[in-house]
């Protein structure tokens, strides 16, 4: 039988074994954002990856330069299954570079976290973003959640558009603007959701009206807004158009979350944890709603004139999709492709 004092010391150990078990590997909580701010400024930098134009994180970039002195963003933009080959690339040659992604292609960042190359960071606040837009481990997560849905110029055809089966009206020949679906994620799942819905017919019936197809959707509102094109079947809707923009109430909206994460061999981490913290706090949420986007936090009100997301009927299923079923996920890209044809520039950024 043990000794009292053995006992004790045995309960002890016992009892510092599961507070270092339950600590190792848990997510950073970065509550003190002078202490981070002082790790950071050590770094000096940031590398900060951003599918899309660069110039739509340039200004927020400049932001957090501003209110953090001291710690440079290098902002590197682009089409976000581009980056993720760049960002790939230089690790595998030894040289990350990326500290911090936030990309739409989220198959990559759940990959990322297969392969044990991201960090987990739990950002303040990280219990009011819903869990279909982030890890439960805190390895990336939503930042924005934007609607895909419809706009169209009544100035330039008499059509009120409130379905994707209005597109199909005769009116719309020649006058219609999308991204490829093969190409582009979110624009793939929107689309499969329209078929799922309608058939193949649709597609077949879409293309008799020889409809445009361009990279990204910035070329889309630039179309639209000079004219270029009528209608759109996949037009971002915070996007400035002289479009009408169109959330359908008979089927549902696409919505799906542009993601971030911070990587484990990181050249800057405490930049880039200063940087998510300070990006997601409230106050600086609300500042990125916008018509037609929506912050990831459930405490943060939609802009005006919308109404919660919970509130529409949605398909926000985006990661399923993309990570479900590879198999269906390439055949749907060819057989897109089958239709539209291959990807042709130039790319709009």
């Amino acid at each position: 039988m043990l000794e009292p004092r053995r006992v004790i010391a045995f309960a002890a150990t016992l009892v510092i074994s599961v507070l270092v078990s339950l600590l190792v590997d848990r997510p950073a909580r970065a509550h003190d954002m002078d202490a981070l701010y002082q790790a950071a400024k050590q770094e000096g930098a940031l590398n900060l990856y951003g599918g899309g134009p660069a110039a739509s994180f340039t200004a927020r970039a400049k932001k957090f330069e501003q209110r953090f002195p001291g710690i440079t963003v290098n902002v590197v933009g682009g089409f976000s299954n581009r980056l993720t080959g760049q960002i790939d690339a230089a690790r595998k040659a030894g040289k990350p570079h990326a500290d911090l992604a936030m990309l739409q292609t989220i198959q990559n960042f759940v990959q990322w976290k297969r392969e044990g190359v991201l960090l987990a960071f739990k950002p303040d606040g990280w219990e009011t973003i819903a869990d279909q837009f982030k890890d439960p481990d805190g390895t990336f997560m939503g930042h924005y959640v934007t609607l895909l849905a419809y706009a169209y110029r009544p100035d330039l055809v008499n059509v009120t558009v409130r379905s994707a089966r209005d597109f199909l009206a005769p009116a719309f020949k020649d006058k219609l603007i999308s991204t490829y679906p093969h190409d582009d994620d979110i624009t793939l799942y929107h689309y499969a959701r329209l078929i799922d819905r309608y058939g193949w017919g649709f597609m077949d019936d879409y293309m008799k009206l020889a409809p445009k197809f361009v990279m990204g959707h910035l070329g889309v509102a630039q179309a639209l807004d000079k004219g270029e094109a009528a209608g759109s079947i996949d037009q971002m809707v915070y996007a400035n158009t002289k479009s009408v923009a169109v959330i359908p109430t008979e089927e549902p909206a696409t919505v799906f979350a542009q993601t971030l994460a911070i990587f484990k061999d990181a050249p800057h981490p405490n930049a880039a944890k200063l940087y998510v913290n300070w990006y997601l706090a409230k106050d600086e949420a609300m500042t990125l709603r916008a018509p037609g986007r929506w912050s990831v936090r459930s405490d943060v009100p939609p802009a005006e004139g919308f109404k919660l997301l919970s509130q529409y009927k949605v398909n926000d299923q985006f990661q399923r999709f993309m990570t479900e079923d590879p198999a269906r996920i390439e055949a749907l890209r060819q057989r897109f492709k089958s239709c539209t044809g291959d990807v042709k520039g130039p790319e709009i950024r």
